[in-house]
């Protein structure tokens, strides 16, 4: 099967955060060099933690993740209640 890379981060909490939002939407993402950032002074060295899906679902979950920034942003530009 191959694998597409949807998005490359440099924390390994974000990158298991967003692995299990896609998960829970149905999509099967692997992370690809996440234990290589544990022997790293930094995962930047290393080119970061690759967040990777069936190259099948890749267009799906790409606009999954962008949908998810912007209600991020949307709720973020939001005035609080008063």
């Amino acid at each position: 099967m191959e694998f597409t890379t949807v998005q490359t981060l440099f924390s390994d909490i974000e990158a298991n955060l967003l692995k299990t939002r896609l998960e829970i939407a149905g999509f099967h993402p692997r992370l690809k060099d996440e234990n290589a950032t544990l022997f790293t002074a930094a995962p930047t060295t290393t080119g970061g933690i690759k967040l990777q899906v069936p190259s099948t679902e890749a267009a799906d979950a790409l606009a999954f993740i962008e949908s998810e920034a912007e209600a991020a942003e949307d709720s973020s530009a939001a005035p609080p209640d008063a």
